[in-house]
């Protein structure tokens, strides 16, 4: 899932997922933008997505939920991504 239009970056990034058999582990459930953005441009106030958390295609089942993370420690023009997984015992 994603919002918006991709750019020569992101067309880039998506062909070279494609070509390692990776995914992006925060755009395999569908979220609304305030749950999904990471990055803050201090000037203008503009929010992106530029964080990912990258797993094997063979391993994307193993995902239980995707998240941000609103504040970490310290002040920062990002927030965290982090991901639940179910591992093998």
């Amino acid at each position: 899932y994603g919002f918006g239009r991709r750019n020569a970056r992101g067309h880039v990034f998506a062909s070279w997922l494609h070509g390692a058999r990776l995914s992006v582990l925060s755009t395999l459930r569908q979220r609304s933008w305030d749950r999904t953005w990471t990055h803050e441009l201090w000037s203008n106030k503009s929010k992106r997505t530029i964080d990912y958390i990258l797993v094997d295609e063979i391993r994307k089942d193993t995902l239980t939920d995707a998240d941000v993370v609103e504040e970490l420690f310290g002040k920062s023009d990002h927030r965290g991504v982090l991901a639940d997984i179910l591992l093998e015992t």
